[in-house]
């Protein structure tokens, strides 16, 4: 079986990493895109013009088309291929009925990367979180010394809730925290990551006046470095039907938030260290990209 991946911009390189999990268990997997990510990761999708994401459409079995982008939805169903969707952010979040509309009847399966979605009428609705190149990310050394440091680097403050954060942090007396929202390159943001303890990926509940609140690739990231990740997640049943049990900390209300704030770092350093050992061992084991190439072709050939 070929797949394409196609996106037109990449966000967070979701479509590349999914391609990435399924090639690293011998699946025949390309992925095109159209602009390039500003992030400067380390590998990213191909970018292609029109005629050679035709040739590459001829020649696959299965097309998954990211962030639900219907550019070339038309064109791969009149040329009979199996149609997949992904569902990722604010473009789906703003009128889900719309996109419903336009992919429900074309594709076979919607997935989704926001457990928020779950629910909203997508067609044969699946969550699938992001694939990690655990062998990569990793922890520098394991350096955990009290007082625990914890850190927050947005990409985008406001949709972080970052105001937020900073003022929820600051009331907690004498905790070491790092902030900066100043956007580096991805290999930047990943070694800046490593130098702290505890990392709070998100605080936010809302977003253009939608449910929003659920877990990025930074928060995998994170784990995957050995940081205890505080973040959101306001259905944490969609995680959990489809994965079990998860390792990062939510905190989808103030008190509980400054609660485990304060537990954390009032931990010893070899309790602080065991959770940090659970974060990475989560990670690897459960959206690395071998876990992940596996978890994605059994939904795929089923």
């Amino acid at each position: 079986m070929r797949i394409l991946n196609l996106s037109y911009d990449d966000y967070a390189n979701f479509a590349h990493e999914n391609a990435n999990a399924l090639r690293s268990i011998g699946v025949d997997c390309d992925d095109l895109k159209k602009v390039k990510h500003s992030f400067g990761y380390k590998t990213e999708s191909k970018l292609g013009d029109s005629d050679k994401i035709k040739r590459a459409i001829a020649k696959a079995d299965v097309v998954q088309l990211f962030h639900s982008d219907s550019t070339w939805l038309d064109y791969c169903v009149s040329a009979g291929k199996r149609v997949m969707v992904y569902h990722t952010g604010t473009t789906y979040r703003m009128n889900p009925p719309h996109l419903n509309a336009i992919f429900n009847d074309k594709v076979e399966i919607c997935f989704t990367d926001q457990c928020e979605f779950i629910g909203l009428g997508m067609k044969n609705e699946t969550y699938i979180a992001t694939a990690i190149d655990t062998d990569s990310i990793k922890p520098d050394v394991w350096k955990t010394i009290k007082p625990f440091m914890a850190a927050h680097y947005p990409s985008n403050p406001g949709v972080k809730g970052s105001v937020k954060i900073i003022e929820m942090v600051k009331s907690i007396e004498g905790t070491a925290f790092l902030y900066s929202d100043t956007i580096l390159k991805h290999a930047n943001q990943l070694e800046r990551m490593n130098n702290c303890d505890v990392y709070i990926e998100l605080f936010n509940t809302k977003q253009h006046g939608k449910p929003y609140g659920c877990f990025g690739v930074t928060a995998f990231e994170a784990a995957a470095l050995g940081k205890v990740v505080i973040t959101n997640n306001i259905n944490t049943k969609a995680y959990a039907d489809s994965y079990g049990d998860c390792a990062l900390v939510i905190a989808n209300c103030e008190t509980t938030f400054k609660t485990k704030l304060e537990w954390l770092l009032g931990l010893s350093e070899k309790d602080m260290l065991y959770l940090q050992n659970q974060s990475r061992e989560w990670v690897v084991n459960k959206h690395s990209y071998q876990a992940t190439g596996n978890k994605l072709i059994k939904l795929l050939t089923k």
